[in-house]
C-alpha cells in the first residue's frame, strides 16, 4: 500500500477513537456530577438519621473516586490519541 493511503486510514481511525473518547469524557463528567449530588443528598439525610447510616456515603465516595481515576485515564488516552 502507498504511504498516503495508510496515513489517511490511520488518521480516520484515530479521529473515530477520539470521538469515542470524547463521548466517554462527557458521560464520565455527568456520572461524577450525579455521584457528587448523591453524596451531598446522602450526607444531608444521614445528619438527621444518625451516624450508623454512613455506609451509603462511603460507598458513594468510593464510586466518585473511582470515576475520577477512570476520567484521568480517559484524559490521558485523549492526549495520546491527539
Amino acid at each position: 500500500m502507498p504511504p498516503e493511503i495508510v496515513y489517511s486510514k490511520r488518521k480516520e481511525e484515530l479521529a473515530t477513537q477520539l470521538d469515542v473518547l470524547a463521548k466517554k469524557k462527557s458521560q464520565l463528567g455527568w456520572a461524577r456530577f450525579f455521584a457528587m449530588a448523591a453524596i451531598l443528598a446522602s450526607g444531608y439525610f444521614i445528619l438527621s438519621a444518625g451516624v450508623l447510616y454512613l455506609v451509603p456515603l462511603v460507598i458513594l465516595l468510593i464510586i466518585f473516586i473511582r470515576l475520577v481515576y477512570i476520567d484521568i485515564e480517559n484524559n490521558n488516552r485523549i492526549a495520546h490519541t491527539r
